[in-house]
């Protein structure tokens, strides 16, 4: 077996007795792989295995950056690896006299193989592809499905795989023939030797024992053992052999190559009756049939290639993690196709019925410590822009929408808009990366799944302190194990991939989780007891500024309330750019930890605010703090005449007047004439002024200074609202709420 690495370049002289003359294409006196997968190269009879880039990683040897393999850090001998053209034959050593461990030959002969069946998976799924090359001989026979035997490697591998499915099986075998066989069988000894009769007593010099004389089981048992012999010696495929048959081997073996093990197969075809039995001598069959078509047919080539495995690995990646019921959303209206993507938990939503949200996913096929192109950030940010105007698209007009997008709702169970008509904000798209990376310890049962190496979090912004924004992306980066992955999937185990895909998706949904809460403050609002939900949406509208980016309502209602998140950017966790001086930065921080401070002191006018974690339901916890937290009541003062203004009171009235510029009580009725003046600060630098006198209509604005100079004498009430400034009231004593 031979091993040529894809994107590698490698002299001439190092691969011409490796591939045929005619696929040696030089490029810059360089003969660079680009193809991955299988080949079999009749002019040495041997099998070269094209594996892909993701095993090359660059190390920096005497101040230059060098594509190398099985490179340890921390261990002075290893810390260099071996150049790829080191490995070509694995079993050779090196110049410098290294050479592979048994575990580094073991996990290429291995690997190899896991790549083969990969790309066979690729083509059996994707029967037209143009993306892998093909060509192989007639199968022969007819085999369950398990044994494929496509091509002499196919055979080799069902081999292998049927020696380690059946050690039980063979054993008993084994078992079977020996016991017993030294026991001598008497009918058949009387019957058919001569006896020598001494002192009255027969003696047979010629006992017949209980083992047959030609054993078909036996000699089945012996070709399969020594084709695993020959299959060790010659393609380096580890195989244990322990069951003690002297083997054919040699010049004899060679015979049975030339077309005798057919031949000698046949022959002994109708001895076998049990399951186990006829498909061992299938795939014994197979081999000698293929063996010996190559020994005849010397120019037959067979290979199994992959183009681009970039579009291999991307559907593989789309396959364990992608959602099959939604794949036609990945086209968008711009032309262009998202490479994976798929329906989950939202980020921030949490109810009983369990809203569910678009995870957007790009798949990264490079060699390891390669960076992300600022090409591929833009193009992800891009599919997040198009999918929200899908959303919008598919759900802005509700029942009112055509019978076409009713239609491709369908698909989407418990998908809903991303938009909040309220506050006008969107719900946090999930968007990341996957790239493939190999382990140091080079093992394949764990998926490694964590944030890629270095990676920083990527940003698209208009407005900065807004996460609810429809401008505001943000994009991670995690790295994954290859060698996983290409198991997972050649393996094409309908519950494993399925198990991993629900583990998968809990795992990216919690490490974006985790992004966000360290990059954010989150809270939990809903409206105080003594407002309505119609208040509490007309206070935001009223402050829609303030609250633009920040509000969003993903929780479902309590006690017939809307429970909005509030969103605020945590400024000691802020990221400087490189478009900021580290003067502009620390303005940066200050300006949003102060707006932080001003946005929360004028939603807690309005709303009871909680910390609430990410995801998590706040209904509870804001119940507990109603109670225990009644809305504050009206603060009074002395103004020119002794007054009390009731909350409830002042707060119907300013309604009133805002609706309708009108006052809300019946002048005529009151003994003494309503005279009122007002000056309203909704916590921004100007008033509302209301100046009523019966039919007196609304005033303003004045700036806080002005109100505080001209009126000095000034009561201030606490309302859910903001802070209410009363220069003078004179109120009829029979009115409710005042005397």
């Amino acid at each position: 077996m031979k091993i040529l690495i894809e994107g590698y370049s490698y002299s001439p002289e190092v691969v011409k007795n490796v591939l045929p003359e005619k696929r040696l294409l030089l490029t810059d006196e360089k003969v660079t792989i680009e193809n991955v997968g299988y080949f079999r190269n009749p002019e040495c009879d041997d099998f070269v295995f094209f594996l892909p880039k993701v095993l090359l990683e660059q190390i920096e040897i005497d101040g230059v950056k060098r594509d190398r393999v099985f490179a340890i850090k921390g261990d002075p001998a290893m810390a260099k690896g071996f150049a790829p053209e080191e490995i070509v034959d694995p079993e050779v050593e090196t110049p410098d006299g290294r050479k592979l461990t048994d575990e580094q030959k073991s996990f290429l002969y291995e690997f190899a193989v896991w790549i083969y069946r990969a790309i066979a998976q690729f083509k059996e799924r994707n029967k037209d592809t143009a993306a892998v090359w093909e060509q192989k001989e007639r199968q022969s026979g007819a085999f369950k499905r398990k044994y494929v035997t496509n091509t002499l490697l196919d055979v080799i591998l069902a081999l292998r795989r049927f020696h380690r499915d059946n050690r039980d099986y063979f054993l008993f075998k084994v078992k079977e023939k020996h016991s017993g066989a030294n026991k001598i069988n008497w009918t058949r000894t009387i019957a058919k030797s001569q006896a020598i009769i001494q002192k009255g007593r027969p003696l047979y010099l010629d006992p017949r024992s209980k083992k047959r004389s030609i054993d078909f089981d036996e000699e089945l048992l012996v070709i399969f053992y020594s084709i695993l012999s020959y299959i060790r010696a010659k393609f380096g495929f580890p195989v244990q052999i322990n069951m003690g048959y002297e083997l054919i081997t040699g010049e004899k073996f060679e015979r049975y190559l030339d077309g005798y093990g057919a031949t000698r197969l046949k022959a002994i075809k109708y001895k076998y009756f049990s399951d186990r039995d006829l498909t061992l001598w299938q795939l014994c069959f197979a081999f000698f049939d293929k063996a010996h078509k190559a020994n005849v047919v010397s120019n037959d080539e067979e290979y199994l290639l992959a183009k681009n495995f970039e579009i291999v690995f991307e559907s593989m990646i789309d396959d364990l993690v992608g959602d099959e019921t939604i794949s036609d959303l990945r086209e968008l209206s711009d032309g262009k196709e998202i490479d994976h993507l798929y329906l989950d938990e939202s980020l921030t939503r949490r109810s009983a019925s369990g809203e569910k949200t678009f995870y957007i996913a790009d798949s990264k096929y490079y060699k390891r410590g390669n960076s992300l192109g600022v090409e591929s950030v833009a193009k992800q940010f891009t599919y997040a822009r198009n999918l929200l105007q899908l959303d919008l698209d598919l759900f802005l007009n509700g029942d009112d929408a055509s019978d076409d997008i009713k239609r491709r709702r369908k698909a989407l169970d418990k998908v809903d808009l991303m938009r909040d008509k309220t506050t006008e904000g969107y719900d946090v798209i999930p968007n990341f990366f996957i790239s493939a990376t190999v382990p140091e310890d080079l093992r394949y049962d764990d998926d490694n799944l964590v944030l890629h190496e270095g990676a920083r979090e990527y940003r698209n912004i208009h407005f900065e302190n807004r996460l609810f924004d429809r401008d505001t992306l943000i994009l991670s980066h995690y790295d994954v194990n290859f060698l996983y992955v290409v198991k997972l999937y050649a393996q094409n185990d309908t519950g494993l991939k399925e198990e991993w895909r629900g583990k998968v998706h809990r795992e990216f949904r919690t490490h974006i989780r985790g992004l966000l809460k360290d990059r954010f403050f989150f809270y939990a609002m809903m409206p105080y007891d003594e407002l309505s939900d119609e208040d509490a949406t007309r206070f935001l509208r009223e402050n829609f500024k303030a609250a633009l980016g920040k509000v969003y309502s993903p929780y479902p209602k309590l006690n017939g309330k809307t429970v909005y998140s509030l969103a605020l950017e945590n400024p000691n966790k802020m990221v400087k750019d490189s478009t900021l001086s580290a003067e502009g930065f620390e303005k940066r921080k200050a300006r949003v930890a102060e707006e932080n401070d001003a946005v929360k002191a004028l939603l807690k006018t309005a709303f009871y605010i909680i910390p609430c974690e990410l995801g998590e339901n706040p209904s509870t916890a804001l119940q507990k703090e109603a109670e225990a937290h009644p809305i504050p009541g009206a603060k009074t003062a002395d103004v020119s005449e002794s007054v009390v203004v009731a909350t409830g009171y002042a707060k119907g009235y300013i309604d009133a007047v805002r609706s309708n510029g009108r006052c809300p009580w019946d002048a005529s009725s009151c003994k003494n004439p309503l005279a009122v003046q007002m000056f309203v600060f909704p916590h921004t630098n100007q008033a509302d002024v209301f100046s009523v006198n019966g039919d007196a209509g609304v005033q303003g604005p004045m700036s806080p200074e002005k109100v505080k100079s001209d009126c000095p004498e000034f009561a201030t009430i606490e309302l859910p609202f903001a802070s209410y400034y009363v220069w003078s009231v004179n109120l009829p004593k029979d009115t409710e709420g005042g005397k």
